[in-house]
């Protein structure tokens, strides 16, 4: 938990001292949430490790202007990944709605 106190909150200080936009979605997302605990497993350190590296991706894509390449992924592709993210997210939440523990 504290790790992800702490992801949360530094992305919107940096972003408030270097972002331009005033329209931008920071923080923890529930798709970002959802591949995150894929890597992650339970391992702190890897949680870490991965949003350093996350962090280096994207400043070298911004130093290099490889922002172009993400013309490349088409919006069906998009929608449809953002679905299925939110279908499997509905589903693994099922269980807390329902009260059913240990399944």
């Amino acid at each position: 938990v504290q790790y992800g106190l702490y992801s949360a909150f530094m992305g919107g200080l940096i972003y408030t001292i270097l972002g331009t936009s005033k329209d931008v979605t920071l923080g923890p997302t529930a798709i970002m949430s959802l591949l995150c605990s894929s890597v992650v497993g339970g391992q702190p350190h890897r949680a870490v490790l991965l949003s350093l590296l996350c962090g280096i991706i994207q400043a070298l894509m911004a130093l290099l202007r490889l922002g172009f390449l993400l013309d490349f992924i088409s919006y069906p592709v998009i929608k449809g990944f953002t679905c299925a993210a939110a279908v499997t997210i509905g589903f693994g939440q099922v269980k807390n709605i329902l009260g059913i523990h240990g399944v």
